[in-house]
């Protein structure tokens, strides 16, 4: 799993596909990958980022756990609820163990349990989206 994963340009763990169709959307950051580099970090591109440049995403990221600071948080359903950040933390420290481990064994362990997790997470955003089309339809 992990070669057939790139490394997002925001948070910097290995969660987008390495080649790719669209765009794609990183499940822990939210960054949309648009081909934004270190060269160009500080540059606010907007389109699916806004008004974050990749360097002000990377330092939110670090506080937050997500691109977006807490007062323009522009997702449905807005900031993560308590289950996603423990997810998002358990997701984190289960890359940082696959890069410090060189075991084909306990990797494909770790990219099992990644997966389960990740797939938790999207679960979550149903969740949000289907609150949100409820919340629409009520008003």
């Amino acid at each position: 799993m992990e070669n057939k994963r790139g490394k997002c340009p925001c948070c910097g763990f290995l969660t987008l596909p390495r080649e790719m169709p669209d765009y794609e959307v990183c499940i822990l950051c939210n960054w949309e990958d648009d081909g934004q580099n270190d060269q160009d970090a500080d540059q606010v591109n907007g389109g699916p980022n806004g008004s974050y440049s990749l360097t002000e995403a990377r330092l939110n990221f670090k506080k937050y756990l997500v691109m977006y600071s807490p007062d323009n948080d522009t997702r449905i359903g807005s900031s993560d609820w308590p289950e996603e950040i423990a997810i998002k933390k358990s997701l984190i420290k289960l890359f940082e163990d696959n890069r410090m481990t060189s075991e084909k064994c306990k990797k494909d362990e770790i990219w099992s349990e990644i997966i389960r997790l990740e797939e938790q997470l999207h679960e979550y955003t149903r969740l949000k989206i289907k609150q949100y089309e409820l919340s629409l339809k009520k008003n």
